[in-house]
């Protein structure tokens, strides 16, 4: 364990500090000696190569494909001896340390502030240690909002960054260390074992506690990290030396990977961010200490932050990522408000305790320094070897250097100044007065401990992080203070989570100027209360029967300081803020907590930007840092790469061997989804007899999906059985596996949005569509109903589109000629303008260059480019490629420049028409089915996605209503509308409006991604403003919702009303009487927001109507209502009828309120509303154009 001195090394556990042309790298990754070296761009750009950036380097560079450059201020070591050997001193040159502004908490003494200057960063001079918290340490992140990073989503990257070897048996059957490798990993890259080498005093350290009610903890790696334990540490096992980040994810690749560089001695001064879309774009940085001429590369994917905890948040600050207040006083200009950057700083406090052998040292602690702390090395009279030898005995320091040199055993395997033994205290442990110590820390106010003028989210989210902590201060299962020891005569005792919180910020716009560093250490009295009460629980330990069998004595603070009082003084006087982990600068929480990052680890606000290091730990888990960064970092990996998708051609029933190979890929690649761009069975005519055995093991799930992979119809028939299975259910073959429907629209989960046409042209069908979902052809009205898509991200058609190579200069192989091709496909790429097209050819794999489409009028500075790939089938002669991974961010704009190669698009682009229009996407009453009768049907399960009249991918389209679509959400006129084109003459249409999300949900709590309801309401809010335009703004609105658990498909309806209704309160009395005729209970005025936090089903309806008056404007008179919709100034009321099983609600309520408040009885019945298809045609042209001004949807 590290020892207060100047010299002493303390352990770190910090970081130290779309489309993209193809990169010529050289023979081997290698370290760019001079920036001018440097390619102009790569796919990810990393800032700092650390423990986190090396990590996550060398995870997305296992794909070839995908260059990343690392940024790093240090150089790479040399494998110096204080590099490689543990107990070896590590070369002062590779640390960067600060110094702290006064602690008050302190006595206004300052602390050290260190931090790692190499390749490899922290892991390359620290204390080794290699353990992890315990399981509720973690679980509380997810508490503070971050989904999927509890202990059980991060136990797999524990497991996956560690290559654990067990020590011999000897070591195990003397010390309290298990065998079981469960909790291990045994495969990863980082190496973890344990010293085979220790001192026999080690022994009394865990018969010490165990004497005084602590248990050993043999196993502390699995979850529950209390008691005496002796730790593994990041060794490599075989030759006892260091294993750093460096050797475990640099090293072994540099002679593999031509797409990784790295730079170094360089200093990473702005992230380069595009001011109108927001987006990271690129990494601006200088060499050495100059800032005389500075350097940029750019970054086509992402730029990763991983500059540590320390270093972090000043590059954001300096990029105009940060409190506005900060920014604007020191003249940057702010791109995004984030109040929390820089803030939730903390350690973990440390105070040195005194335990020597010899009893007449030291009885005061009040004139302790680092002079004394030698002398308390050099006095040790303990006659068994101890790390106070080194200092007292050069003999046999000489003898242990040459032991470890000759077979790699001896004192010189132990880390220098350091060990593998410590104690774990959970507050129970530590004092019986826990209770109090928690109920006095709840009462603390915490807007008292916060910077004046603090952000409201800084003390929002700090009293959520109080809250979870003071949980795990009640748990006997987390642990708040660590004893460290390594033998000799220094006793750090830590407080390892602390309540306090201090602050990193830049004070000048000089990017290599030191940061403002502010601990806050001891600015919450908790900290000194639970401090106090752990001197006096190792005062226990001191005085045990074990120790005083070597003669141990307190010396610090001394046998003297009694009181609690006497001991708060020590502690001010003698402790320092750091045990060299510093955390949360960039904490990952919920923004209005004061957040930086979301749990996919994006900065809030800029698009193209990660953080993976020790600055988004929200809490600091009760551990040693170190290998919870490495987990961290594969996790960030992982969400970085799960934009990475695969696409097969024909696999034509070679099923299971395709599924194997693609499951070993996925294993390593971590794909989002997988998509079968050609047929997944054999054609029935031809398949062989065992396909059918094939097929019902595929439908029973004895042959595994290993990943979400969807299909769609190719150029053959789907096999009955699969039919069956799709007609009966949700579109769901088996598990993973997915039909997209013949024509469809698709978004995934991660927001990326395929557009699929499968089948062959159908030649006997020269107009209209093909009703039938799975037979291998469709018509050219399939191909245009899709145009009002309007974009794609990925586009899947079974058949190529025509003069596709057109202007290319790739040619087929030899001896092949063009495969079937299609106008009205080449029609809806050209359309669409995809970021990727992908089709099929039976024997040949086929990627033309990349084509850019000509610009639209509202981006005249935009070429979206498409990539146009044809796969080869599985069983193709040739053996040609039917696999193709790829990465696509759904957000990232089109480059600014075109990729090497580059064509114009090789369409003629379709007659210009107003945008959007058709699109396959319809509802029960909006179908060409005709009518559904009235009479209550037997009941029938809920409609698949497929099936749903509000789906995209439901085939039964009246796409002619659909007026506008955007990313999460999309308009469409109402079938049969209550007003006519001439009730509202100002609008020259009904605008009875319908906004319906795209995901297939009964209600908006059930859609995990806020961004749908977001996107919702700026519809709503749109609309609004459409009315607002209007001549002497007449017109309010109404706009209501009915959310069933039992329901289908969440929708709002909207619908112009005349202003004085709702102003002189007619609106909201006519849906009161109307509930109270009907028996219902009666409405709440309340803001339920989403309804996610609304028990039970219930009616929304929400009226609003512009401000008239200036007092109006200038006054918020929503009373109890809400301001959901406030997108343009207005009025507005929120009233909630909450439903129940005990009555019957009728889904047209809404409508029929409306219906008698506007006098249109005889309308009251959309059926008796209908209209022909030319009627309902000019409906939606008319309020495309009144509402064309106003749709964002244009705008993207």
């Amino acid at each position: 364990m590290p020892f207060f001195a100047a010299h002493f090394l303390l352990p770190l556990a910090l970081a130290s500090a779309a489309y993209c042309s193809p990169l010529r790298l050289g023979e081997r990754a290698t370290v760019i000696d001079a920036a001018s070296d440097l390619k102009a761009q790569y796919d990810y750009v990393v800032i700092g190569g650390g423990t986190s950036g090396l990590t996550v380097a060398d995870r997305l560079t296992e794909d070839l494909k995908t260059t990343v450059l690392v940024i790093e201020y240090g150089p790479v070591d040399q494998l110096e001896p204080g590099v490689l050997v543990p107990g070896i001193a590590p070369p002062a040159k590779y640390s960067r340390n600060y110094v702290s502004v006064p602690q008050p908490g302190l006595n206004n003494r300052t602390s050290p502030v260190y931090s790692a200057a190499v390749v490899g960063g922290a892991t390359v001079i620290n204390g080794m240690f290699f353990n992890r918290g315990s399981a509720g340490d973690y679980d509380a992140w997810e508490k503070l909002g971050n989904p999927g990073w509890a202990w059980k989503d991060l136990l797999p990257y524990f497991k996956k960054s560690e290559n654990f070897v067990p020590p011999p048996e000897m070591l195990q059957s003397e010390y309290p260390i298990s065998s079981d490798l469960g909790p291990h990993g045994t495969t990863g890259t980082v190496q973890s074992s344990f010293p085979v080498f220790q001192y026999p005093i080690l022994k009394n350290f865990y018969r010490g506690w165990n004497s005084v009610g602590v248990p050993s903890n043999p196993q502390p790696n699995d979850g529950d990290a209390n008691g005496a334990i002796y730790a593994p540490v990041s060794l490599t096992f075989w030759n006892q030396s260091r294993c750093s980040s460096s050797t475990a994810h640099y090293r072994p690749i540099v002679n593999k990977r031509p797409n990784f560089h790295l730079i170094t001695n360089q200093s990473a001064t702005k992230i380069l961010i595009d001011k109108k879309s927001k987006r990271a774009t690129g990494v601006q940085f200088v060499s050495g200490s100059t800032t005389v001429k500075t350097h940029s590369v750019s970054a086509c994917q992402e730029v990763i932050l991983a500059a540590g905890a320390l270093r972090s948040p000043g590059i954001l600050q300096l990029s105009g990522v940060g409190p506005k207040k900060l920014l604007s006083g020191l003249g940057i200009e702010v791109l995004e408000d984030l109040p929390g950057v820089g803030y939730n700083f903390h350690d973990q406090p440390s105070f040195f305790a005194g335990l020597s052998c010899k009893s007449d040292i030291l009885s005061s602690s009040h004139d302790i320094n680092e002079n004394i702390i030698l002398n308390l090395l050099a006095d040790s009279n303990y006659s068994s070897p101890s790390p106070d030898w080194f200092y007292t005995n050069q003999t046999w320091k000489a003898e242990q250097l040459a032991l470890y040199y000759k077979n790699r055993t001896g004192a010189y395997t132990l880390t220098y100044n350091s060990g593998t033994s410590v104690c774990f205290l959970p507050l129970q442990n530590v004092t019986s007065r826990y209770q109090q110590i928690i109920k006095s820390a709840a009462a603390v106010d915490l807007s008292k401990i916060l910077p004046a003028g603090a952000d409201h989210t800084l003390l929002k989210g700090y009293k959520a992080q109080q809250d979870v902590t003071l949980s795990l201060y009640a748990s006997p299962h987390a642990t708040v203070q660590e004893t460290a020891y390594g033998g000799g005569a220094v006793v750090p005792i830590v407080l390892l989570k602390p309540l306090s919180r201090g602050s990193i910020l830049i004070n000048s716009t000089n990017p290599l100027a030191d940061p403002v560093i502010d601990y806050g250490t001891f600015n919450h009295p908790a900290d000194l209360a639970v401090f106090v009460a752990s001197i006096k629980r190792n005062r226990d330990f001191f005085t045990s029967d074990p120790m005083k069998e070597v003669g141990a004595v307190e010396t610090v603070p001394g046998l003297n300081v009694t009181s609690d009082q006497a001991l708060e003084e020590a502690i001010r006087g003698l402790a320092t803020s750091t045990w060299s982990h510093p955390v949360g600068t960039l904490g990952m929480m919920k923004r209005e907590y004061g957040g930086v990052v979301d749990p996919q680890l994006r900065v809030y606000g800029i698009k193209g930007l990660r953080v993976v290091d020790a600055s988004i730990f929200p809490i600091i888990p009760a551990t040693h840092t170190s290998s919870t960064a490495y987990a961290v970092a594969e996790k960030a990996a992982d969400l970085i790469k799960a934009g990475r998708n695969v696409v097969i051609g024909g696999i034509n029933g070679h099923i299971s061997p395709v599924l194997e190979k693609l499951s070993k890929l996925h294993t390593k690649n971590n794909f989002s989804f997988a998509i079968v761009a050609g047929d997944l069975f054999a054609d029935p005519s031809e398949a062989p007899a065992d396909d059918v055995l094939i097929v019902e093991s595929l439908l029973n799930g004895k042959i595994s999906v290993p990943l979400p992979t969807y299909f769609t119809v190719g150029k053959h028939p789907l096999p009955q059985k699969v039919i069956n299975r799709l007609e009966g259910g949700t579109g769901e073959v088996c598990e993973n596996l997915y039909f997209l429907g013949k024509r469809s629209t698709t978004k995934t989960s991660e927001g990326i949005r395929i557009v699929n046409l499968g089948g062959s042209l159908d030649p006997n069908i020269t107009v209209g569509l093909l009703k039938d979902k799975y037979l291998p052809f469709h018509t050219e009205g399939d191909a245009k109903s899709l145009h009002g898509a309007n974009t794609a991200d990925i586009l899947i058609t079974s058949t190529w589109p025509s003069s596709v190579r057109s202007g290319s200069k790739i040619p087929l192989p030899e001896g092949l000629g063009d495969p079937v091709s299609e106008q009205c496909i080449a029609e809806l790429s050209a359309t669409l303008k995809p970021r990727y097209h992908f089709s099929t050819s039976p024997d040949f794999f086929y990627e033309r260059e990349p084509f850019f489409h000509t610009p639209s009028d509202t981006h005249p500075d935009i070429r979206p480019i498409t990539r146009f790939i044809s796969l080869a089938s599985t069983s193709s002669s040739t053996k040609a490629k039917y696999l193709y991974a790829f990465s696509l961010d759904p957000s990232a704009p089109p480059p600014l420049s075109l990729p090497q190669g580059t064509t114009a698009s090789p369409f003629t682009a379709p007659r210009k028409r107003p945008k959007p229009s058709e699109q396959e996407a319809t509802y029960s009453r909006f179908s060409n089915h005709g009518h559904h009768t009235s009479k209550r049907a037997r009941y029938q399960p809920p409609p698949t996605p497929s099936e749903c009249f509000f789906c995209l991918s439901n085939p039964a389209l009246a796409s002619h209503l659909i007026t506008s679509i955007a990313t999460d959400t999309y308009l469409t006129i109402a079938k049969g509308p209550l007003p006519t084109p001439h009730t509202f003459p100002s609008l020259s249409c009904p605008a009875h409006i319908l906004i319906i999300p795209l995901i297939h949900a009964p209600t908006l709590g059930s859609i995990p991604d806020p961004a749908t309801y977001q996107e919702m309401q700026r519809y709503r809010s749109a609309l609004h403003a459409m009315l607002v335009s209007k001549p002497n703004q007449t017109l309010g609105a109404v706009t209501w919702e009915v959310s069933r658990a039992g329901g289908i498909h969440i929708h709002w309806q909207f619908l112009p009303v005349p202003k004085d209704l709702v102003a002189k309160g007619l609106v909201e009395a006519a849906f009161k009487v109307e509930a109270e005729n009907e028996k219902y209970p009666p409405f709440q005025k309340k803001d339920i927001g989403d309804g996610a936090a609304k028990k039970g089903d219930y009616f929304r309806v929400w009226v609003w109507r512009p401000r008239e008056t200036e007092t109006e404007k200038s006054n918020d008179e929503r009373g109890d209502g809400n301001s959901e919709g406030k997108g343009v100034e207005g009025i507005e009321t929120s009233l909630v009828l909450p439903l129940s099983a005990s009555f019957r609600f009728d889904l047209q309520f809404g409508r029929r309120v409306m219906a008698k408040l506007l006098r249109l009885e005889n309308r009251a019945n959309w059926r008796d509303c209908g209209q022909s298809e030319a009627e309902e045609v000019a409906d939606a042209e008319a309020f495309k154009k009144a509402f064309k001004e106003f749709d964002f949807s244009l705008e993207e």
